[in-house]
């Protein structure tokens, strides 16, 4: 269909007329304006404007503007391949960019969300770094996990990948950022003492007095509340924080957490402390802890599921006698959690009856984070609401021949 050149005057009050019934708002208004601005022929610029105006005023009236990022979807893809048929390439580019522009506009949800603290949680493994966002409204956290060496290293990475995370989630405000780590930490100055699994390739050196609670503040100072509320442990110690607030009231102390990662950490849990104990000087048949529970590339170690299933059960009796000698009462319950525990097969581990009564193993990662390490890094502050002590037993050796 031919279409006629109307005056400009007569397209003018076409709109005008069109505009005046017709309730917009803000980002709708600057997207028509931008459209028609760059339009050269006026049919097509009245045609495009008035269905354009036409379905916000409908939307209105539905009380629909909120799905309106639905419609503008829809409305984009129209333009573009309108636009591609009947204008230039230069026109069109710059036609795209107003429409990535509306994109930008604040909007009603966002406005909101703006507005919501949220707490981030933090877990440095000498393999992988597990980073989740606890929504303080609904509560409900989101988590990602990536290997180390990619995230780590080099040390910008760790914050370029944070932030994306952080922006992707939609997170502005933080209220609180518990972060735990392998390695030796100092929990009141938030310092990493010595790690010797965290190197920063670019200087080829360990880990040694590194102020990461301070480097976290300086690069999230614009979204932190308070920055007294951001704080660092040992993952070790977080793993035994998880179980001892996620069986607390359910079981009777003591009871062990077993937590098979890249190393193994165990750590003897009562109702007044929490010991990690250092498996490396802690043996069984000549082997100690960290032998028995090895099933890595970092080990070295070749062991068949089933092999690692049943070096598991021959540790229990230590891990029984370690909780004995230092509490003088009888292990009640272990847990096993973290991700080689996904090597343990079921059915040779709970062959026994008194072994399956008294031992939980949390092999899924949605449950160890979003119900166990995370919301104990939130509950626990090492300064502000200890409600259990942390302390290392490196001095601490059960031999069982």
């Amino acid at each position: 269909m031919k279409y006629q050149k109307t005056k400009k005057t007569s397209f003018i009050n076409k709109f005008i007329s069109l505009f005046k019934h017709t309730q917009t708002d803000t980002y709708s208004n600057m997207y028509l304006f931008s459209l028609i601005s760059i339009m050269i022929n006026e049919q097509v610029q009245y045609i495009l404007s008035s269905i354009y105006l036409l379905t916000v005023r409908i939307m209105h009236i539905f009380n629909q503007i909120k799905q309106i990022n639905a419609f503008q979807f829809h409305l984009r893809f129209t333009l573009t391949t309108f636009l591609d048929k009947y204008y230039t390439e230069n026109k069109l580019v710059i036609t795209k960019f107003f429409m990535d522009t509306l994109d930008s506009q604040p909007k009603p949800e966002q406005e909101e969300l703006e507005k919501i603290p949220f707490n981030v949680c933090i877990e440095i493994g000498s393999s992988r770094v597990k980073v989740g966002v606890q929504n303080t409204k609904t509560l409900q956290f989101e988590f990602f996990s990536e290997e180390t060496k990619f995230f780590f290293y080099p040390l910008d990475s760790l914050f370029d990948k944070l932030s994306t995370f952080l922006h992707q989630k939609g997170v502005y405000l933080i209220q609180k950022i518990g972060m735990s780590t392998t390695g030796d930490v100092d929990s009141e100055k938030g310092t990493i003492q010595q790690c010797g699994t965290l190197k920063i390739k670019s200087k080829q050196k360990h880990f040694q007095d590194f102020e990461l609670v301070a480097l976290i503040n300086s690069k999230l100072e614009q979204k932190i509340l308070q920055k007294d509320f951001t704080y660092l442990i040992n993952d070790g110690h977080s793993a035994g924080l998880g179980i001892y607030y996620y069986a607390k009231g359910k079981y009777d102390f003591p009871f062990v957490s077993l937590s098979l990662g890249t190393y193994p950490a165990v750590s003897v849990i009562t109702d007044s402390f929490i010991a990690t104990v250092e498996s490396r000087k802690n043996f069984i048949n000549g082997k100690h802890i960290s032998a028995y529970c090895a099933k890595s590339i970092v080990e070295k170690d070749k062991k068949t599921d089933q092999e690692y299933t049943q070096n598991i059960l021959d540790i229990i009796p230590l891990l029984s006698k370690i909780t004995f000698n230092m509490t003088g009462e009888n292990m009640n319950h272990l847990f096993i959690l973290g991700g080689m525990s996904n090597h343990i097969t079921d059915d040779l581990f709970f062959k026994d009856e008194e072994t399956k009564n008294k031992t939980t193993i949390i092999k899924d990662d949605q449950i160890i984070y979003n119900k166990v390490i995370f919301p104990a890094l939130l509950k626990y502050h090492p300064k502000l609401s200890a409600d259990v002590q942390l302390i290392f037993k490196e001095d601490f050796s059960v031999n069982i021949n």
